[in-house]
C-alpha cells in the first residue's frame, strides 16, 4: 500500500502518469476483494468498519498499473466517512463490463457537491468534520485512472432524513464503470 501511495501522488501531480507501466490482466473481483482485506487489517478493524462483498464477476480484464489505486481510493474513502459500521462493495455484470459500487452512510453530499467532489483539492461540505487530514487527493486520482482505462466514475447520495452529529445522513454511493474490452 505503500507504493500505492507514492503512485496516487505521482498520478496527483502528473496525471498522464495514469497510463504508465505495463498492461496486466485484473480479477476485478479479486482485487477489490484484497484491497479491502487489506483496508480492513490496517484500518477497518481501528475503526469498527465491516466490508460485504455482494454479486460477483469472474471476468478478468486488461489494466495499467495503475488500476489497483482506484480500490484504495474508494474504499478508503468509505472507511474515513462513513458514520456506520457497513460499506458494501457491489458488483454488477453488465453488457459492456462490470460495475462496482462502493456503498456506505455518512453525510449527505449536495449536487453542487456531486459534481465537485472528483476534482483536484475538493472535499465535500462535512468532511473535516469527519477526518480532518484529507486533501482532497484520492477521488480526483481514481477519476483520473478510471478515465485512462475508459471507465466512468461516479457518486450519488441520497438523503436518509435524519441527521448525526449535526450533519444529514445519506446513502452514498461510489460507482465505477468499467468496460470488458480493458486497455490495449
Amino acid at each position: 500500500m505503500l507504493v500505492d501511495s507514492f503512485k496516487l501522488t505521482s498520478i496527483y501531480f502528473n496525471p498522464d502518469s495514469a497510463t504508465y507501466g505495463s498492461i496486466t490482466n485484473c480479477e476485478i473481483y479479486k482485487l477489490f476483494d484484497k484491497v479491502q482485506a487489506i483496508i480492513f487489517n490496517s484500518e477497518g478493524k481501528k475503526y469498527n468498519k465491516r466490508f460485504r462483498l455482494k454479486g460477483k464477476y469472474y471476468g478478468s480484464i486488461s489494466v495499467y498499473e495503475s488500476f489497483q489505486i482506484i480500490p484504495l481510493c474508494l474504499i478508503q474513502n468509505a472507511v474515513k466517512y462513513s458514520k456506520t459500521t457497513d460499506i458494501e462493495i457491489n458488483f454488477e455484470e453488465t453488457k459492456d463490463g462490470v460495475d462496482i459500487s462502493i456503498v456506505s452512510e455518512g453525510p449527505y453530499l449536495e449536487k453542487n457537491e456531486l459534481i465537485d467532489i472528483f476534482d483536484k483539492g475538493v472535499r465535500g461540505k462535512y468532511a473535516h468534520r469527519l477526518h480532518h487530514d484529507g486533501l482532497g487527493i484520492g477521488l480526483y486520482v481514481a477519476k483520473k485512472i478510471a478515465e485512462a482505462h475508459n471507465a466512468g466514475i461516479t457518486a450519488a447520495s441520497s438523503p436518509q432524513n435524519y441527521d448525526r452529529d449535526g450533519m444529514p445522513m445519506a446513502i452514498n454511493t461510489f460507482k465505477l464503470s468499467v468496460p470488458s474490452q480493458g486497455v490495449k
